[in-house]
Parts: C-alpha cells; structure tokens; sequence
C-alpha cells in the first residue's frame, strides 16, 4: 500500500514522540470504517479521550474544547480535513495533529505541527491503520475487525490477498460472489446496524467489541429494531424511487439514520447504476450516493450537484460519497441531478 499523501517517516516520528505527559485526543467518524479505526489506533494510544463525530462537528468548537481538556496530541482516523475552516490551524496552536484517512483530499495538509496521510485510493481507513500501526505492535488479533470494516467500506478488493489470509484465519473462505454469506458479513452488518440505532453513543458499541473474534457484546437485539426499519424502506424505494440519468434517486425521512445502509443494499442489486437517496431531516437535507462498478466518481457527482451552495458541501469516494445542504436548495439539487417529474 502506497502513501498519495505524507510519509511513513514522519509517521514512525509522530508515534514515536509519544510521551507519557501528552494527553491525547482521538477522533474519528461515526461509521464502521471509523469505529474500527479508532479501534486500531487507540490499541496504540490508550485514551480514554475518544470522540466519534460527523463533519458538521469538525469546527472550531471540537479545537476549543480539547484546548480546555489540556489535550497534547490529537489524532484523526476515517476523516477527511481539507476544507480550509481552520479547524487544523487552531488545533495546531495548543496540540501535534496526526490524520490518518483514505478520502480523496485536494492538497498536501502537511506541517510542522501536522502529519497528513493519505493512503492509495482502494483501501479503507481501519486497515490503513492496521497497516501503519502494525509497524509499531503486533495487532494480529484485530485483523478480523478491519475486515468487516473493509467490506462495509466496498473496499476489498487491492487488499484480496490479506482478506483472503483473514477468513482462513478463521475457517472461513474469501469471495466476492459469497461474501454475503459469511460470518464476517453478518458481524459487520450487526454492528454498522446498530451504530445507527447508538448515533448519539457510539462509544456504546466500540466498547461492546472484544478482542476474540465476533465478540461484540450484547448489541444485536438494538440492530434488529434498525433491520425492522429498514426492510419497510426497502420496499417503498421499489415503488417510489424517481429515474436520473444512468440510475435512481429516491428521497425519504427514516426514523433512523440509514441512507448510506439504504444505499449500500440497493446498489448491490445492479451495481452498474448510480443511486442517489436523500434524506430530509429538520433544515438539511442529507444525501447519500453508490455505484458499484465505478464507472461514475459518486464523489465528483456529489460536488457538482452541491456546488456554491449555502452551507453544502460533499466527500468521500468513486464508488461511494455523501454530503449535505440545505432544504431550501432541493429543487436545485433535483435539477443538477436529472431527476424525471
């Protein structure tokens, strides 16, 4: 795996400066490729200062409130940092940043007091750090968490050979055409399940996840109230969904938060579409979009569509991306996209 961003050098300097008089800050994303994530890293760091956001908390207010904490060291995993709000620039005056993340980002964020590194495009955000931090420790028995956080990310395939290595770990075969037929399957789709149901206590489920695999504790009963939902939504998006050029689009209000879940399973069913579902919620609207096949960059699509929008804006990556904007702007976004009366 290849570094598009940063250096394994200024990494091994980062971790290796790690003292016992630094207080440090982790902060990650609030899927299952960022759970894992910090899951990885935090085998290394060992804080109890563990923070799982979405990118509207990326602002100044996450920077003062670990100034006040007296954090030293602040660590991102699964998040991408390159927009100019100066989150990076106030953290730098109190703390050393590192971020680990995989989203495509538009220029080198690196600094004195930052370590900016992005991996190769193909791989996730867990298994990045499995492979960074496998430098300094031996997490061996983690690896069949990252696995399930590759295959919630759509992200397996330039990794094959250690999927492969992994299920044999466990007595199990790797392959793309039964993938869904396997524990690991089923582990990663209880969790990301019942991280929706836990949005507002991620900390919940990360600490259910054991260090044997399938050990998760005693969340599935939470998934299945999500699957329940989820099953009823499925068969509306069947008869509501509206065409767009090379695709669908649909725009529903679940109770839980599952647009990128939503997308993620209908976009297996033809993954030579584009799937784009929005999600109303208060004054925003949040949008998730798929293609499988790649044969459209889902996040170039998004950024288009968003463009010069009041308070929107879009990441992530080819196959998968999401973003948000304003309810108002909805009828503009409908145009940008295609979407048929």
């Amino acid at each position: 795996m290849n570094l598009d961003i940063g250096t394994n050098e200024r990494f091994l300097e980062y971790v290796n400066g790690v003292s016992k008089e630094d207080n440090v800050a982790l902060v990650s994303h609030i899927d299952l490729d960022g759970l894992a994530s910090a899951f990885i890293a935090n085998k290394f760091f060992k804080t109890e200062n563990i923070y799982f956001v979405n990118y509207d908390e990326l602002n100044l207010d996450l920077a003062e409130e670990l100034r006040e904490k007296g954090i030293t060291k602040v660590v991102f995993t699964d998040l991408f940092l390159g927009h100019d709000n100066g989150l990076l620039e106030a953290l730098e005056s109190f703390a050393e940043v590192l971020v680990l993340d995989h989203h495509m980002v538009p220029s080198d964020k690196n600094s004195p007091r930052t370590v900016y590194l992005k991996c190769e495009n193909g791989y996730c955000a867990a298994y990045f750090c499995y492979e960074m931090f496998s430098e300094v420790m031996d997490l061996s028995s983690c690896d069949w968490i990252v696995a399930c956080a590759c295959i919630s990310d759509f992200c397996y395939e330039k990794n094959s050979e250690w999927m492969i290595k992994t299920f044999d770990n466990y007595g199990q075969k790797f392959s793309s055409l039964t993938l869904r037929q396997s524990s690991f399957w089923s582990l990663q789709w209880t969790l990301s399940l019942a991280l929706v149901y836990f949005k507002d206590n991620i900390k919940r489920v990360y600490d259910s996840i054991g260090n044997n695999f399938g050990e998760i504790g005693n969340i599935k009963p939470f998934a299945e109230k999500v699957q329940d939902e989820l099953d009823i939504l499925l068969k509306r998006f069947v008869s509501e969904r509206r065409k767009i050029p090379g695709g669908w689009y649909w725009e529903f209000s679940p109770h839980f938060k599952v647009g990128g879940l939503v997308s993620s399973i209908v976009s297996g069913s033809e993954q030579d579409k584009t799937y784009i579902l929005v999600r109303n919620e208060g004054m925003y609207c949040f949008v998730s979009a798929r293609r499988q096949n790649m044969a459209q960059s889902m996040v170039d699509l998004l950024q288009s569509a968003l463009k010069d929008l009041e308070n929107a804006s879009a990441g992530g990556h080819i196959p998968a991306a999401g973003g948000h904007f304003m309810k108002r702007d909805l009828e503009v976004v409908r145009k940008r996209l295609g979407v048929a009366e």
